[in-house]
């Protein structure tokens, strides 16, 4: 039965490490579903010459992180899957993540578990689940040792890697596919808590994550679709008091972008803020 599933888009060699890890923390290639989320053909092709047991579900065209996660999650859950650990392939596997995630859902009554994240290069901790700022709108993780079991109210748990019950995917419909890349996690989590499902944290579970891999610190992802769901996820949760005041603080910080970029003479930037704008409306 799957009990882990991995999701990758091109970057062979990111998901090879990947899936050395799990082979090496105890998991048989049965219980890992590949999710490729539109992958060049030799991608596929060199991880079954490696792997021949591999189980590769394919979407395609690309559908952002969000619609790779809920195609891989429908999958596994179709080969029978109650619960699953979802990873994404720029991170590195221990041993018993699978077991201590589901232990600890298990002691809190959860339906969502996240785990330790490690930074791969220097070992330092990433997050322990993560929080939106509704004063700032800004993300931020949980970098503290001793925090509550379970998350709060504005917590979420990051896409990097986590736990999921399929009683949290089938209540929520999912993630939001809309958002494509970028704080779909959040709106799930904070769906997740709405919902009266609980979210908890799980410090003996580490994984490992190589920073800022799926990026690469591209315009398209850091400017635009970072600052348009961010938008979209203020827009839906909070209510209509809050919603006006963070639009001032949006408004005013998109302003201090564009004269930015502006002097640099960034003409991609300026055709996004213009986008940005009709976002907030």
């Amino acid at each position: 039965m799957v009990k882990i599933v991995l999701l990758f888009y091109n970057k062979t060699s990111l998901t090879l490490n990947c899936l050395e890890s799990i082979l090496s923390s105890g998991y048989s290639i049965e219980e890992i579903l590949c999710l490729d989320n539109g992958s060049l053909p030799e991608t596929k092709k060199k991880l079954l010459s490696i792997y021949p047991d591999l189980q590769i579900h394919r979407i395609e065209p690309n559908g952002g992180y969000s619609a790779g996660f809920n195609a891989g999650v429908k999958r596994a859950i179709e080969l029978g899957a109650e619960n699953l650990l979802f990873l994404t392939n720029d991170t590195l596997l221990t041993s018993q993540t699978y077991e201590k995630c589901k232990a600890c859902a298990d002691a809190n009554r959860a339906d969502m578990v996240a785990p330790l994240i490690l930074n791969a290069h220097n070992g330092t901790m990433d997050s322990v689940g993560g929080y939106f700022d509704p004063d700032s709108l800004t993300l931020k993780h949980h970098r503290s040792q001793g925090l509550p079991d379970l998350l709060g109210e504005w917590d979420y748990v990051p896409g990097t890697a986590f736990w999921l019950s399929k009683r949290a995917f089938e209540r929520l419909d999912g993630m939001d596919e809309s958002y494509f890349m970028f704080w779909e996690d959040v709106d799930f989590s904070i769906r997740a808590h709405s919902q009266g499902l609980r979210l908890a944290r799980c410090y003996e579970a580490a994984i490992q994550h190589s920073i800022g891999k799926s990026t690469r610190k591209k315009a398209y992802y850091t400017t635009y679709l970072f600052q348009r769901n961010r938008i979209r996820f203020t827009k839906t949760h909070l209510d209509a008091e809050k919603w006006q005041q963070a639009k001032v603080i949006l408004e005013t910080e998109l302003e201090t972008l564009t004269q930015k970029w502006t002097e640099d003479r960034d003409e991609l930037r300026l055709g996004y803020a213009d986008k940005l704008r009709t976002e907030l409306g």
